[in-house]
């Protein structure tokens, strides 16, 4: 199983691999508990293909996982993550709907080049 794709870029899952895609609660810049959640999947011209799909809950981070079979997820960019979150703060219950956008690939390109590639080749080079 693998990671979702790097903080920053639109999440990424390989068609047929079993991988995950996740969220995190913020709210006010201040990550938030998650107590329950669910997830609607869309196709890009947003039709529904999952309905309330089952979350894996850890602190602030709601994932799903999924393996992305080519029957009902075709190789495609700007799939949708209807998120429904729920968490509590001061014996309130808040819920909170967020989107979040994925693209399912063929392959996922994985970069071969590690930092002692460049650093043998340029001594002078300098890790922070």
């Amino acid at each position: 199983m693998r990671q979702m794709s790097t903080t920053g870029t639109r999440q990424v899952v390989s068609q047929g691999l079993e991988e995950n895609i996740s969220i995190r609660l913020i709210v006010n810049g201040t990550e938030q508990t998650i107590t329950t959640a669910g997830v609607e999947i869309f196709d890009p011209s947003g039709g529904s293909i999952a309905s309330e799909a089952a979350t894996t809950l850890s602190g602030a981070v709601a994932t799903y996982q999924n393996t992305w079979a080519s029957a009902t997820y075709s190789i495609n960019d700007g799939y949708i993550a209807s998120w429904n979150l729920e968490w509590s703060q001061s014996a309130v219950t808040y819920n909170k709907i967020v989107k979040s956008y994925f693209d399912v690939v063929r392959r996922r390109w994985e970069n071969q080049v590690a930092d002692s590639d460049l650093t043998g080749l340029h001594p002078y080079l300098v890790l922070p």
